[in-house]
């Protein structure tokens, strides 16, 4: 089925599973925008969002998510089946007059940043923020006025001393009114080093639209890159590469069903638990 013909090029596409309907986004640009260098093309770049009938494969309006002068990219969708709300991640660069520099999430200054289409309400939720979302009133107003609806995904990383970390990879899956991400931190925010890059994942809870702290996977030095989170029946997986030979993977239902505090943080036992998998390389401690 074809989703767009509009005579731009089409990037990215992502598609996400949303009962009787496939959500898919992608990234493009607006046809007909003349650009004057490729660092202008980037600026041009915005995520697009529409569904799939699975019954009569017809597809519904196309929306555009974002409209700035932003290099928007690499989309990823979660839908929660309870709510019917729909989540669309990305990443927002900021675009210099290096165009290779500005291409990549790791020499970039790049954000991850996700858009809430409210089932409740029946749009996307573009001129308000929930509670949990936002730390006062005047902040929601400026969110609303220069961002849209645009919500910054708030990653401090304490171990690190970070509040926005050089995020490198990033995957998602959702479940039992639950978004579960999972991304690779660089620690010095070095791209010229990799020994670093350790593994976190991070919940988001569609009910109380709250995005919880990062949950710290790895601890080692030793490359750890390519995060994937694979859903198979009631449990979770997480699948990463490893000193970039090596495949390994948890099942992470149990960590996030049992091994977390009410504010998010991983649990004592759950720590020991993980580094007693470091120290024996060990992985595959929770099937």
């Amino acid at each position: 089925v074809k989703v767009q013909d509009d005579g731009t090029a089409d990037f990215e596409p992502d598609i996400c599973d949303a009962g009787d309907k496939v959500h898919i986004t992608w990234t493009s640009r607006e046809p007909g925008l003349g650009y004057t260098s490729a660092t202008e093309y980037l600026k041009s770049m915005d995520v697009y969002t529409t569904t799939l009938d699975k019954a009569t494969l017809t597809i519904g309006e196309i929306e555009r998510l974002t409209d700035d002068e932003f290099y928007d990219s690499d989309p990823k969708g979660m839908y929660d089946k309870n709510s019917g709300d729909y989540l669309v991640y990305y990443l927002k660069a900021d675009v210099s007059e290096d165009f290779i520099k500005s291409m990549s999430p790791t020499t970039n200054e790049s954000v991850i940043v996700y858009m809430l289409y409210d089932a409740k309400e029946g749009k996307w939720a573009r001129d308000y923020y929930y509670d949990n979302e936002v730390e006062s009133e005047e902040a929601e107003d400026i969110l609303v006025e220069h961002w849209g609806g645009q919500r910054f995904l708030s990653s401090p990383i304490e171990d690190f001393g970070m509040n926005d970390p050089l995020i490198i990879d990033f995957d998602s899956v959702s479940y039992n009114n639950l978004g579960v991400y999972t991304f690779t931190v660089d620690e010095d925010n070095n791209v010229d080093t990799a020994e670093d890059r350790e593994l976190f994942v991070q919940v988001y809870d569609f009910e109380e639209h709250a995005t919880y702290v990062p949950i710290r996977i790895t601890n080692d030095n030793i490359t750890d890159a390519r995060p994937q989170l694979v859903r198979n029946g009631e449990n979770t997986y997480l699948f990463w590469l490893q000193n970039n030979k090596d495949v390994r993977y948890i099942n992470i239902s149990e960590l996030i069903r049992e091994g977390v505090n009410d504010d998010g943080t991983i649990t004592e036992i759950q720590k020991e638990r993980l580094e007693m998998a470091k120290l024996k390389n060990d992985w595959i401690f929770y099937d």
